[in-house]
Order: structure tokens, then sequence, then C-alpha cells
């Protein structure tokens, strides 16, 4: 695996030197600080920074780095590792041509449906499934797409390091997936299939299904996964439902989501929680979000809230 994520590399690299040459297309790149501070009541701060670019007509680079958390050894710690998170998020160099693409480097995979349209320091993981909060989706590999030409499907297959695996490189754990994101008219879709290698020749088999529908100011949306997640990173056969409402203000500066759902573990009882998320931009670019969260979840049975705050550095570097 290590040898052709290097090979598809080395040829994205070539793909670039040619690109320069050719053309003379307008190159741009942003670099992004996002901070993050939550209270609840324990303070709780997060850094990221990430790098997105067109290099050339063909080819676009992105790199998302999670520098600091409420465990930030855990980020160093597990460095080159495919079993847990580290300060790695993304690290990917994509080439396309005309409505095909092809990626490599680390990269999520497409099991989570809805719940992936926000980065995770956007994101309240009390509001999330269990299995978005307890798998590690970010894996080095790669992937080819599709776009039709109206830009309202778009189909990708993927090759990357299965998080049951402790090394990308070396573990020889493989995880397959397929996805079809469609947007036809106030509908959208986000379908996966993955099949995690678990063994040698033994697989989890990940299937995801989300749906949404947008009515002029709001949003309802349903996410199905037919696996959940544990505090020991442990995926297992169960039952994920989630249902999002959003509703986002005419002059963008204000807005509000409502999340219920259900973990459901195959030989456990139910887990149900509900979370209620408000969020505040004061200024007209929006670099700055202010929050407050609040819910429920009956497997701590506590009711819990959070105040928090976002702030977005763009630097515009070329």
């Amino acid at each position: 695996m290590k040898r052709v994520i290097v090979l598809t590399v080395s040829i994205l690299y070539c793909f670039l030197v040619y690109s320069q040459e050719a053309d003379n297309y307008d190159k741009s790149a942003v670099v992004s600080i996002i901070t993050r501070l939550d209270c609840n009541p324990h303070i709780k701060p997060t850094l990221y920074s990430s790098f997105e670019g067109n290099i050339s007509r063909n080819l676009s680079l992105y790199i998302c780095n999670h520098w600091l958390s409420d465990a930030p050894a855990e980020l160093y710690r597990n460095t080159l590792h495919s079993d847990n998170l580290n300060w790695v998020d993304f690290a990917n160099i994509t080439y396309h041509i005309n409505r095909f693409y092809v990626k490599a480097g680390k990269d999520m995979i497409p099991a989570t449906g809805l719940e992936n349209d926000d980065n995770d320091y956007d994101a309240h993981s009390e509001m999330l499934s269990s299995f978005w909060n307890y798998s590690n989706s970010y894996q080095w590999g790669l992937s080819a797409g599709y776009t039709s030409q109206n830009e309202k499907t778009s189909l990708s297959i993927q090759i990357s390091a299965s998080p049951f695996g402790i090394h990308p490189f070396t573990s020889g754990l493989y995880c397959y997936s397929g996805e079809w994101r469609g947007s036809y008219g106030v509908f959208r879709t986000i379908w996966s299939a993955n099949a995690m290698e678990t063994q040698k020749g033994q697989f989890q088999y990940v299937v995801s299904l989300g749906q949404e529908v947008s009515i002029a100011n709001f949003k309802l949306g349903i996410d199905y996964i037919n696996k959940v997640g544990d505090e020991d990173n442990i995926i297992s056969d169960g039952t994920s439902i989630f249902v999002r409402n959003s509703y986002v203000s005419d002059n963008k500066k204000f807005e509000a989501k409502l999340n219920i759902g259900m973990d459901k573990h195959a030989k456990l009882k139910p887990t149900f929680l509900c979370g209620i998320a408000l969020h505040l931009f004061p200024f007209n670019n929006k670099s700055l979000r202010l929050h407050i969260v609040t819910g429920y979840n009956t497997k701590t049975k506590i009711i819990w809230h959070a105040i928090g705050a976002i702030y977005y550095f763009n630097l515009k570097v070329f």
C-alpha cells in the first residue's frame, strides 16, 4: 500500500510540473488558523490550521492539522497510527481532468453521511453519533471520482488503511469504500458502503445512508448507520439513526441546529440523545462564531451545557 501511494504521489507530482509549464492558470491558496474555546464547565481549547490551494489548472492541495485539544499528548503520541486520531487530519493532493479526479494522501472514509458536512472544529461532538465520535475515519489511501455534467451527481471509490490496523503502512489491513452524492433540487443524498478489514480477509461492513430536504431557510436530514462505536474505539453491529434539523437566518448571522438520535448496540439497550446548538456570527465575514449548546443523553443521564467561540483567521497566500 505504501508503494502504491508513493507511486501515485510521484505521478501527480509529474502532472504538477507539467501543468505549471503548460499554462498560466491563476493559482490561489488560502491558509486558515482556527481557534476554538469551549466551557462545559471545564475549559477546552482547540487549535487547527489548514492550507487549501489550486496549484495549477488541474492540481489542488489540501492539508488540515489538529495542533491542540483537551488531550494534546494523545494527538502526537498517535502519529502514524491508523487506529486513533492524531494531529494530521487531511494531507492530500488531487488531480482533476474534465469530470474525473484522482486523489492521494490522507482523507476521510465516507462512512458517516450528513455528519461529515461540518469540519471537526465546527461540530458539537455531544450531538453526534457514537460512530462519528469513536471511529477514526481519517486514513491514508487513494481515491477516484466522477462528477456529472450538471454537477448533480458525484460517484467515488476509495482504498485506504483500515481503522482496525495499528499503523497505516505496515498493518496490511485495508478499507474499501464507495460513495454516491446527489443534489437534486431540494433533495440531497449521501450514501456509502464500506468494507473495513478487521483481520486479514475478515471485514466489518459499514453502510451509511444520509438524506436531506431543504425548504426555504430550513433543512431536515436523517442519517442511518448500521454500526455503533464505544469509548474503546470498537465498532460493533447495531443501529444509529439521527434526525438533523437546522435553520439559517436570511442575513446568515444566526443559525440553530436540533439533533435527535438513537444509538442501539445489537446486544445492549438503546441510547437516546437530543441536542440543541445556537450559533451567532456578529461579523459580516463570519470570522467569529459564538455558540451555546445544550442536550441530554440517556446513557449518562446528564443534561449538559456548553458555551464557546470559534475564530477563523484566513490569509490569502497567492
